[in-house]
């Protein structure tokens, strides 16, 4: 048994150190992924054509649907989490909702599913719209890490719509940040094969050293398709999809745990509490600081929940007595009528106005924009704004919808 341990590990180094950004080579396994191969026909319907990436517990392939004559996303479970992840009840009741809802189209919705059967054991297959980049590789891309202002906007406003619809189906997404925010890209959806390769290049094939007809690993691996779009070169008419619901749940089930970035994640996370749907509307907050501005709310190299705690208090005062006195750390930061002790005060609308925009946004916009974000971001779950308030609200309405519907950047809509 040791023997083989080594003789794996020593496969999956060699091939991950040649294969940036393919699946490793140690996710083959009873429980793990699936084995796909390009041109592979699923259901005789979904054609392979090219791979589109991978997570800890699935991988994601763009296929051909040969009978509805567009694209599709494959995202194919590993084997263990096909019987366990909750992601598929989610979408299911996600599919179900009202498509009249305006949120409805920045939403992921479920196609169509089945199961595979493979070396790894048996899988269950999940038929996704296609989408590009998150908002996040988006940013990453460009220098100057923003989006031109009209374009933050619009993404700000979908998002913000899309999770009202999200609320609406009784669903809690439980991790949203700009990493689960995808731009569409509709010639991923549209193109055909011939166009798809010639737009994304063929896929690189990666090979992968093994022994001969060893059933543990695929003959090949595939570099994933290049869609990353610097903010910089985002349109103007650039659509979002709220992708990733590994982490949701319904609002109608108690849950105990959250696994956002602890940068992102309210109090309640971190003094104990119920965890529902203001969890959300926490994180669409600090989401959409990250949308608007070059960096986060919270400016924290290496955040641990005092130090998360702690810029908290900076910018929104003191928390509930309850929860002042639950902090056992809070003397290290501040003294005891919450003065911070070795960092300056940083209110939330000194940190607005620190957003990188200069003269972009105006002082009415400001005060709009801290008037929704101290609303969102209550300490208490119950005095927060709903999704449906901060979709309505007058920072959305009056300069980030009209974005959306194709006014022009930074026009002030009365």
């Amino acid at each position: 048994m040791a023997s083989e341990e080594s003789e794996i590990s020593s496969l999956a180094e060699s091939f991950n150190q040649r294969s940036k950004g393919v699946k490793p080579i140690d996710g083959y396994y009873a429980g793990g992924y699936h084995h796909t191969y390009l041109g592979d026909v699923y259901q005789d319907r979904y054609k392979v054509i090219h791979k589109l990436g991978h997570g800890a517990y699935s991988t994601v392939w763009l296929a051909r649907d040969l009978q509805g004559d567009r694209n599709v996303a494959l995202k194919i479970l590993t084997s263990e989490s096909s019987s366990t992840s909750s992601e598929p009840q989610i979408l299911r009741v996600l599919s179900s909702g009202s498509q009249d809802h305006p949120g409805s189209p920045y939403v992921c919705h479920l196609l169509d599913e089945f199961w595979l059967d493979g070396p790894s054991g048996r899988h269950l297959c999940l038929v996704l719209r296609p989408a590009g980049c998150s908002v996040s590789d988006s940013k990453k891309d460009s220098g100057r890490w923003k989006f031109p202002l009209g374009v933050a906007r619009s993404i700000s406003a979908q998002t913000f719509a899309g999770l009202d619809y999200i609320h609406s189906c009784g669903v809690v997404h439980g991790d949203l940040h700009i990493g689960n925010i995808l731009l569409q890209l509709p010639e991923l959806e549209h193109y055909n094969e011939a166009e798809i390769l010639q737009r994304f290049g063929e896929p690189e094939r990666v090979p992968v050293e093994k022994s001969a007809d060893d059933p543990r690993f695929p003959k090949y691996r595939v570099s994933p398709i290049m869609t990353t779009i610097s903010c910089d070169d985002v349109p103007a008419n650039a659509k979002i999809i709220i992708s990733d619901f590994g982490q949701s749940f319904l609002a109608s089930e108690r849950h105990d745990a959250l696994q956002t970035p602890e940068i992102l994640a309210p109090p309640e996370h971190f003094f104990g509490g119920e965890l529902s749907s203001p969890v959300d509307v926490w994180t669409l907050a600090m989401t959409t600081y990250e949308i608007l501005s070059n960096c986060g709310l919270w400016e924290l190299y290496w955040p641990d929940p005092d130090s998360v705690i702690a810029e908290m208090v900076n910018a929104l005062s003191r928390p509930p007595k309850l929860w002042w006195d639950k902090w056992e750390n809070r003397s290290e930061f501040f003294t005891d009528d919450g003065a911070p002790i070795d960092a300056d005060e940083r209110p939330l609308s000194l940190r607005l106005r620190e957003m990188d925009r200069d003269d972009e946004i105006g002082e009415d916009e400001l005060t709009s924009l801290e008037e929704l974000f101290r609303g969102m971001l209550k300490y208490e779950p119950s005095k927060r704004l709903t999704a449906s308030e901060a979709a309505a609200s007058n920072w959305i309405v009056r300069w980030a919808r009209p974005n959306l519907l194709g006014g022009a950047a930074g026009n002030d809509v009365e």
